[in-house]
């Protein structure tokens, strides 16, 4: 039949039908994209399926995009690739993943801080594509604090029951924040470092607790900690099990910045 070729795909009798126009395996640009209400397709197979994030679901970070894979309709199994497209509020295209070898793919596009995006997946082979899935949708991360920032790199849930009063951007995050392991000498002691502790000791500074106050607040509402604050005019710093968060320079307390240093004793 003219315009049409017959796939025969690892021994299985079923047949794909493509069109005589393919599209390409090269990601696709706004301009060559079909809006997210189209769905022809010319490859016998079914939509994949959105699993997460769907209905809106607000997300942490760049999301991972989900879905049931395609299904051929001839039966067999068929190894299809994937093609995700991410679209803003306006149906303007902001991420077309290229084909991927599975049914996810992360989004790496930078997201409006609170804007809705809505996004779909199909199955391509030998240049013939399926259907497009049905849209899943999510709600990009809004602005956080610093500390909730280090805690999503940390798959850590910062507050995970009360929540705590205030607005972050009120103190200065200083050095030795970032995710690593760290070694306490005297007690021959490696940990992770930030723990979650040091992260909700600094999110209460940066939303104006003083460091007592701060203390109070978690112990109070469901956070224990042991921490102690040793305030000014001799230094100004928090002591928890291996680290001190210490305000630098004392002399400049309360506008000061706040580090980690691991403690010698």
């Amino acid at each position: 039949m003219r315009g049409r070729v017959r796939f025969a795909i690892a021994g299985l009798a079923a047949a794909f039908i493509t069109a005589s126009a393919c599209t390409s395996s090269a990601p696709l640009t706004p301009a060559a994209t079909t809006p997210p209400g189209s769905n022809a397709g010319t490859l016998n197979a079914t939509a994949p399926v959105p699993v997460s994030p769907v209905s809106n679901q607000q997300v942490v970070k760049g999301p991972t995009l989900v879905a049931n894979p395609a299904v051929a309709t001839f039966g067999g199994q068929v190894a299809f690739q994937y093609r995700f497209q991410v679209f803003d509020a306006s149906n303007t295209l902001v991420q077309d993943s290229g084909l991927v070898a599975a049914p996810t793919f992360t989004v790496t596009a930078a997201l409006a801080p609170g804007a809705t995006y809505t996004w779909r997946v199909r199955a391509e082979l030998n240049g013939s594509v399926g259907p497009w899935s049905i849209p899943g949708s999510f709600v990009a991360p809004q602005i956080v604090g610093v500390a909730s920032a280090i805690a999503a790199q940390e798959n850590i849930v910062l507050w995970p029951g009360a929540q705590p009063p205030g607005t972050t951007g009120q103190a200065t995050l200083g050095d030795n924040w970032a995710p690593a392991t760290q070694y306490w000498a005297p007690g021959g002691v490696y940990f992770q470092s930030p723990t979650a502790e040091m992260l909700r000791l600094f999110d209460l500074i940066d939303r104006g607790f003083d460091p007592q106050a701060a203390i109070n607040w978690m112990n109070g509402n469901g956070y224990p900690t042991a921490a102690q604050w040793y305030p000014p005019p001799e230094k100004a710093v928090i002591g928890i099990q291996y680290v001190y968060l210490a305000c630098t320079p004392v002399t400049s307390y309360p506008n000061c910045k706040w580090d980690v240093v691991v403690k010698t004793e």
